[in-house]
């Protein structure tokens, strides 16, 4: 008995050697080298300014064009778009470039529309935008001017 044992564990073992599945290495991950530092260069340092900084000119008319719009005359567009999202449109414009004095007016009697917007800068910029709607029409008037005095 003991005898049967032992031959059905060396058995055991033998096809344990033979027929184990192939052993994996571990995984290894590199572990990333830390980088130096930049070395400066040897570049001017730039001389503090004693003239202040005045305000950057509103970018060219170019951001004053309405999503979707389309152009009708040099200065006009047309929107299928109601007044009232196109008038905020360019109040959020007005105030995105930093202009300091501003003025909205809204009007609107017997479905007509007239909204007239206007910031300007301390750089002498001014931009008046005149959103238009009559009664009865689809589209929205859109007229931007710009003035550098």
């Amino acid at each position: 008995m003991q005898a049967l044992a032992i031959l059905a564990a060396s058995l055991i073992f033998v096809f344990g050697i033979v027929f184990r599945p192939p052993r994996i290495p571990p995984r290894v991950t590199p572990e990333l080298s830390p980088t130096p530092f930049p070395v400066p260069s040897r570049t001017p340092v730039p001389v503090a300014r004693t003239t202040p900084v005045l305000p950057i000119a509103p970018p060219p008319e170019t951001i004053w064009f309405y999503p979707g719009s389309v152009l009708v005359s040099p200065d006009t567009y047309e929107t299928p778009d109601d007044p009232d999202k196109v008038t905020l449109w360019y109040k959020e414009k007005i105030n995105a470039i930093g202009l300091n004095v501003r003025s909205y007016v809204q009007t609107k009697t017997n479905d007509s529309v007239l909204n007239k917007l206007v910031g300007a800068g301390a750089d002498n910029i001014k931009i008046s935008v005149e959103i238009s709607k009559a009664a009865g029409t689809v589209t929205t008037r859109i007229r931007v001017t710009i003035d550098n005095q």
